[in-house]
């Protein structure tokens, strides 16, 4: 099931620090790196050596901002921050609409994977047809993140006001008309990932 909503201009900023914030400590991001089998790489090489994720060049930042992201190395958490304000201020205030996948249960492995199928085809379908489409999972990690750290269910609750107490969740996204042309993330050669 496939929900999407108009947008209009973002009023509540919610809350930038506390438990609903999306921040991560150091300890977390070395062990996310290492399963990457990124350990020795600089982070900002990391996207060229695996040939996948997100980049500076990629992430529809303004000449200025980007030149200064090259030059100028930050810390984690300006980083953070930073990403917070882009996609909160402008990348969910810009977009006219936002959508959600949802399954019967998010923790069931052959749903997960129709969701992900779905999605796939819906953004290759968007992209034939000019749409810019971008997914969000922050929404979604934050219902994974309670409920393992035992927290409750506040991320959950706010993702069944859109879908219902039928459907749960699984990938949410934001679609629109792009107003910048910016490059192709890195991707892996077809060799890269077959099998067999």
């Amino acid at each position: 099931m496939i929900f999407l909503r108009e947008m209009s201009p973002i009023g509540d900023k919610g809350k930038e620090n506390g438990d609903d914030s999306l921040q991560f400590g150091a300890a977390r991001r070395a062990r996310l790196r290492r399963r990457c089998g990124l350990s020795g790489v600089d982070r900002r090489d990391a996207a060229r050596v695996r040939r996948g994720g997100p980049t500076l060049d990629a992430a529809g930042l303004s000449f200025l901002t980007l030149t200064y992201a090259r030059l100028f190395p930050v810390s984690a958490e300006t980083s953070h921050q930073a990403w917070l304000r882009q996609t909160r201020d402008v990348q969910l205030a810009s977009a006219p609409l936002v959508g959600l996948i949802a399954v019967r249960d998010r923790y069931d492995r052959l749903s997960a994977i129709a969701a992900g199928r779905a999605w796939q085809r819906l953004h290759l379908s968007a992209t034939a047809r000019g749409i810019a489409m971008q997914p969000l999972n922050q929404p979604i990690e934050m219902v994974d993140r309670e409920r393992r750290a035992g927290r409750g269910a506040n991320w959950a609750a706010r993702m069944a006001q859109f879908t219902g107490e039928d459907w749960q969740a699984t990938f949410s996204f934001r679609a629109g008309f792009a107003s910048q042309a910016v490059p192709a993330s890195p991707r892996r050669r077809l060799k890269d990932v077959l099998t067999g």
